[in-house]
């Protein structure tokens, strides 16, 4: 026995009583899922003890149909509210559906589960309540936005449990001709509620730490917070995430079950009223799966949220810590290739507080096929001013370091690139410290014609040694600084480095190096004593130190990961600096 129902020869299926139901409940529990009452909706007609009360308007819930009237479809026969069935002109609708009474005192606990489906043209609106013996308590509130395939809702209502429980839906087109609200396949059941159950908004988000966890169908509702300027979602799976450490954390999608599915992250610190974008992502790979990293400490809070920007199915997800940290160094080489390291160690400010922000992304840039890394920031339509940080720098006073690297801008769509930005040194990462200007440049325009086989990147400006020496030994900061007027486009960075000078005399004695790929070896000849090798990754973290080395050195690269790295030659009083590449 599935579920307590009895059929005679002749007649419709009905329910039994409550007592009844109680006492075969009670009867063959052991031999049964745990299940009260299960309602499919399959025979097209409405349950025994069902009724509906028409608060406003002329229609009622009673259509039975697996066919949505707009949107996806139910995958089996549902109870439907056709709004659009009502007419443009017909008054505004406001019904409500309310279930049998269940005598459920007795079980604990009590989970509630129905599929609900839902369109409309905006504002419209389905709660559901419960009765708990004296009053009705709200459970849940949707409002329509774009069209999303129906969700399964689950609902732990065993505070709620009594002699005369019963769920109540509530229909209301707000004025609105709206298209629909629907449910099917009501259950109670006698079990705990596993399910995550993702919210539409940011204060009824479950709580969670590190591991693996799944989001179940994303419920349409309130269009959400995110991270994205072109946010067309109409709801969004919520989650209040507690660090455990302090470092950086990643979150991760896994689409394994559903290949075919598109998902977006967005990630915000702070409180429901005030929150702050610290870092999403879109796509990582050709099939959609999304990865974000962002900071973390130990015993903070944040949000991390799935918009059903694309579709609505559910998913699972992992989140990991990490005790990464943030080197200083004097030396940076960075092209935008480390997601963490740009994710974590550097700083955006939305000043303009128009949601646009940096982001690290990698794709052919132009009309060819070759890969580029890059930070852009999103295309800003009106007037833009934000910033962009590089990690912290110990430079030493007196010393003069060259600064350089590449940019370029592309129109969007109808707007002509109209860009301007500046370059300094910072003595924070904020907009308020006090800064030495490197570079500064208006009115720049989009300089190439994919269509000619040019590329962004292939006709990016090349700005080389920009001169900066600090007055005092501390920690200082790159800033990008994009300041653009209205109906802009976009703007790209590709790499930045930071070099120190090699002083204003010439070497007494000169170095020759060369890469052996084969050997994977950096190799060092002088006509003296090299001091010092040192080798860094872009990140600005010491790799391998040798010194007194004579007037040869050999640095084994063969179990250092790809990328690039900087080398550091001391040789004479003198400093040499130059890039690696181990391919």
């Amino acid at each position: 026995m599935d579920f307590f129902y009895f059929r005679t020869l002749n007649e419709p299926q009905i329910m039994m009583k409550p007592l009844l139901l109680v006492f075969i409940f009670s009867c063959f529990y052991q031999f049964t899922s745990a299940q009260i009452v299960n309602e499919t909706f399959e025979d097209a007609t409405m349950p025994v003890g069902w009724f509906t009360t028409i608060n406003t308007g002329t229609c009622s819930w009673s259509t039975f149909t697996s066919n949505a009237p707009h949107g996806p479809d139910f995958s089996s026969t549902a109870l439907i509210f056709d709004d659009d069935d009502c007419g443009e002109f017909s008054e505004s609708s406001n019904v409500s559906l309310t279930t049998d009474t269940y005598d459920i005192s007795g079980a604990d606990p009590v989970l509630l589960t129905v599929e609900i489906g839902m369109a409309g043209v905006g504002g419209e609106k389905l709660s559901i309540e419960v009765y708990d013996g004296t009053k009705w308590q709200s459970i849940l509130q949707l409002q329509t936005g774009q069209d999303r395939k129906p969700f399964y809702y689950y609902k732990d209502v065993t505070p709620f449990a009594n002699a005369d429980f019963k769920v109540r839906f509530t229909y209301d087109d707000n004025g609105q001709w709206g298209w629909y609200a629907g449910i099917d396949n009501f259950k109670l059941t006698q079990e705990s509620n596993t399910h995550l159950n993702p919210q539409d908004k940011c204060e009824t988000a479950p709580s969670i730490t590190a591991g693996s966890h799944t989001a179940d169908d994303i419920q349409a509702g309130f269009a959400p917070n995110s991270c994205y300027t072109n946010n067309d979602a109409a709801g969004a799976a919520w989650f209040k995430y507690t660090a455990a450490t302090t470092g950086s954390a990643i979150v991760t999608t896994d689409l394994n079950a559903n290949p075919d599915l598109d998902t977006r992250i967005s990630i915000f610190s702070g409180t429901c009223g005030a929150l702050n974008c610290i870092g999403f992502n879109d796509d990582v790979d050709e099939n959609f799966r999304s990865e974000a990293f962002f900071p973390i400490t130990a015993g903070e809070e944040y949000f991390i949220v799935f918009d059903d920007y694309w579709d609505s199915r559910g998913f699972e997800f992992e989140i990991t810590e990490d005790d990464f940290e943030c080197s200083t160094n004097e030396l940076i080489a960075f092209d935008f290739s480390d997601e963490q390291t740009f994710q974590i160690c550097h700083t955006q400010q939305d000043v303009d507080g128009d949601g646009s922000i940096w982001v690290s992304d990698h794709g052919p840039v132009g009309n060819n096929s070759e890969d580029h890394y890059f930070v852009v920031l999103e295309t800003a339509q009106q007037p833009s001013n934000d910033y962009l940080y590089s990690p912290a720098l110990t430079l030493t006073g007196g010393s003069t370091y060259y600064i350089n690297f590449s940019f370029n801008v592309l129109d969007y769509d109808d707007y002509i690139a109209n860009e301007s930005i500046e370059v300094f040194m910072a003595g924070a990462p904020n907009s308020t410290s006090s800064i030495s200007t490197l570079y500064n440049e208006t009115g720049i325009a989009q300089n190439f014609d994919p269509l000619e086989g040019n590329t962004l990147q292939g006709s990016a400006r090349q700005i080389k040694n920009l001169e900066f020496t600090p007055s005092s030994t501390g920690e200082y900061y790159i800033g990008f600084h994009r300041y653009s007027p209205a109906n802009s486009g976009y703007v790209f960075f590709f790499d930045y480095s930071v070099e120190k000078s090699l002083g204003t005399e010439n070497m007494t004695t000169p170095i020759t190096r060369y890469y052996d790929t084969y050997a994977k070896k950096l190799i060092v000849n002088s006509q003296s004593t090299i001091d010092e090798v040192r080798i860094y990754n872009l990140m600005g973290q010491e790799m391998i130190a040798q010194k007194n080395l004579k007037s040869k050195a050999e640095i084994d690269f063969s179990t250092f990961p790809q990328g690039v790295y900087i080398a550091q030659i001391s040789a004479n009083d003198r400093v040499e600096n130059f890039k690696v590449l181990k391919n």
